[in-house]
């Protein structure tokens, strides 16, 4: 990752050096007196501040979908481990990693958003559905997941028309 980061600094600061040599090369100093010397010092300095602010305004490529998203939450990928699998991936399908939005903020930011547009549809279409639902709970002895000792489980369930889902079988503490 940290190869990555130098190989992208370094290609920033040779594209800049280059936009810099390009304004350099247009601008020509003509020394008549020092005040007309000093007005196109001000130009030029002016002109390469003007190709600064051009570098921030590329338009990048959004990679995030929600099936990305959905896929890296189902698998438990933090945002940061997501940072390297997007960027590799790019690169073996072709693409420049400088030509898309790659950030552990970005990719959070996009997480989250699709996040929120899917619990948003659900919710829609479970108000649609306008059902009645029954939640079912009770008590059980099941063996453990160790396999030695039985233990109390309280499993939670949702029932309707055409619903039926386990929520949980919660561990009950002991003397619940």
């Amino acid at each position: 990752m940290a190869d990555f980061r130098k190989k992208a600094s370094l290609k920033r600061s040779q594209q800049m050096k280059k936009k810099c040599e390009e304004v350099e090369a247009t601008v020509q100093l003509v020394s008549s007196n020092e005040s007309d010397e000093l007005e196109q010092e001000e130009q030029a300095s002016f002109t390469v501040k003007e190709v600064d602010m051009q570098k921030g305004n590329k338009k990048r490529m959004k990679v995030m979908t929600l099936y990305l998203a959905a896929a890296l939450d189902r698998t438990k990928v933090s945002d940061r481990k997501a940072v390297f699998v997007v960027a590799e991936t790019a690169k073996s399908l072709g693409y420049e990693v400088d030509e898309i939005t790659l950030s552990r903020s970005s990719i959070r930011r996009e997480r989250m958003k699709h996040r929120s547009n899917m619990f948003q549809q659900l919710k829609t279409e479970f108000q649609e559905q306008d059902a009645k639902l029954t939640v079912h709970w009770n008590g059980k002895l099941l063996q453990n997941l160790t396999g030695k000792e039985n233990v109390d489980r309280l499993p939670v369930i949702v029932s309707g028309k055409s619903v039926h889902q386990l929520l949980t079988v919660a561990k009950l503490a002991s003397g619940n």
